[in-house]
């Protein structure tokens, strides 16, 4: 008995894992009293219009082992006149024979549903471009330009850091146990994950704030003032947005099962979802007065001039799944074990667009407005997409107890890799030329310089969390 539990044990450890679809646990112990009939006992129909399954089987009936269901279960095919000794959880096939009243084990074709409670983190956001500056002082070149000193940067040349998200998961199947065969569906969703930046200069505060770039023109590090003290106030909102979901469909099949292990091969689709967003927005005005603003070309001695650069990108994987799934269960109690890998295409996108807009310093708008902001400009902005190829990783560990028959609780840990996707700071190109920025001193429309560009680079995306689950079978 030993060698036959560490058997099973061992060949668990080295495969993978049981389906909610199966049933759940080793079958119950049969209570005393209750045994396998000898092949040619049929148990008598007490009443054929109202069943007494208190008295099935025969009292007369041998027991070879109270308490143990016998393995020699026979299948559906072996027993078509069963009809109502099958009892009242058998309504679709046939039980096995010598089994209660209750027939805990079926060949019923049986279904089961599940929701999942997610709490997920995922990578943070690329973004090595400095995106704001500031200082107070003067400087030996220029206030906030980056190199000078007293220069620091407020956000930018590190990644975004985005919350943990809130998230649902729900999944369905069926299971057939005659065949060792069922069918699964799922899909996942994580709400959006905001990530902010957000700095104003008031007008009697003495403090620059610039976005710096460089500056092809004259090739050197530049800045737009954003704030300076007594000729611009105003400040810069940045926002980054990530949304990640998906959805997977499934056929299982049992390779392997005891009363203390079970394990699962995997075979489905995959359909995977992300898209991000990196919006800059910033707003400068003009203190009468003071130094002139630029729009279009044109001098502005008042007003308010508002920028906005926006990098969107977009993700889709389709493709084929392989793996296994395995559980130990002890008891009431089990663990199991997902592992699978995908692989398929991914359907990359890179958008850019930018618009810059001039307002009276009351806020009523001049009907001012022209395509292109200060890091997006007609160079850059455009879509680019491509298709490749992508092999996806997923791991799902799970913990857990058997409520009833019918209702079991969970916790878990999943781990999803995603290679090769395109995210937004990776898409920030700092290489202006100015005659390409409508608020430049020197706009010129007819110019069409080497930069920005849309650089279309890739990068590498993760989700990994803990989840609380319940599952009911029907």
């Amino acid at each position: 008995m030993r060698r036959a539990f560490l058997g099973s044990i061992a060949m668990c450890l080295a495969g993978a894992g049981v389906s909610l679809a199966q049933p759940w646990g080793p079958p119950p112990l049969v209570p005393p009293g209750f045994g396998p009939m000898p092949p040619q006992a049929v148990a008598p129909a007490m009443n054929p219009a109202r069943p007494n399954w208190g008295t099935w089987p025969a009292p007369s009936a041998q027991i070879s082992d109270p308490g143990v269901v016998q393995a020699n279960h026979a299948t559906p095919s072996d027993c078509p006149a069963c009809g109502d000794t099958c009892g009242p959880t058998c309504a679709v096939d046939c039980c096995p024979p010598a089994l209660p009243p209750e027939c805990p084990e079926t060949y019923c074709i049986h279904s089961w549903f599940s929701i999942e409670h997610l709490r997920w983190a995922i990578k943070d956001g690329p973004l090595p471009a400095p995106l704001v500056t500031s200082t107070t002082t003067l400087g030996s070149v220029a206030p906030a330009v980056l190199g000078d000193a007293g220069t620091i940067v407020l956000y930018g040349s590190k990644d975004i850091d985005y919350d943990t998200a809130h998230g649902m998961k729900l999944a369905c199947g069926v299971y057939d146990p005659s065949l060792n065969l069922g069918l699964e569906g799922a899909v996942f969703v994580l709400e959006d994950v905001p990530a902010r930046f957000e700095d104003r200069v008031q007008a009697n505060e003495n403090r620059f704030l610039a976005r710096p770039f460089y500056n092809l023109q004259d090739n050197i590090q530049d800045v737009f003032y954003l704030a300076f003290p007594g000729a611009f106030y105003g400040g810069i909102n940045v926002t980054s947005t990530s949304r990640f979901w998906g959805a997977e469909g499934n056929i299982t099949g049992c390779v392997y099962a005891d009363d203390g292990c079970s394990i699962d091969l995997i075979g489905g689709f995959r359909y995977m979802y992300l898209k991000e967003g990196l919006t800059i927005t910033d707003n400068t005005v003009i203190v009468p007065g003071g130094a002139q603003g630029f729009f279009l070309g044109d001098p502005v001695n008042d007003g308010q001039i508002v920028r906005q650069d926006n990098f969107d990108t977009q993700n889709k994987f389709y493709g084929g799944q392989f793996g296994f799934r395995t559980e130990l269960y002890l008891g009431k109690l089990f663990a199991n074990f997902k592992g699978l890998v995908a692989v398929g295409t991914n359907h990359t996108s890179s958008t850019i667009r930018g618009q810059s807009q001039l307002f009276s310093t009351s806020g009523q708008s001049l009907n001012y407005t022209t395509a292109g902001g200060m890091l997006a400009v007609r160079e850059n902005s455009n879509r680019i997409s491509q298709d490749s190829a992508t092999v996806i990783p997923i791991f799902e560990v799970n913990v857990g107890c058997d409520i009833t028959t019918w209702l079991r609780a969970y916790a878990g840990y999943t781990f999803i890799y995603w290679g090769s996707v395109t995210r937004p700071g990776d898409q920030i190109d700092v290489r202006i030329d100015p005659r390409s920025i409508p608020t430049s001193a020197t706009y010129d429309p007819a110019f069409r310089g080497a930069g920005p560009r849309n650089p279309f680079d890739r990068s590498d995306f993760w989700a990994q969390g803990l989840s609380l689950g319940l599952a009911v079978r029907f």
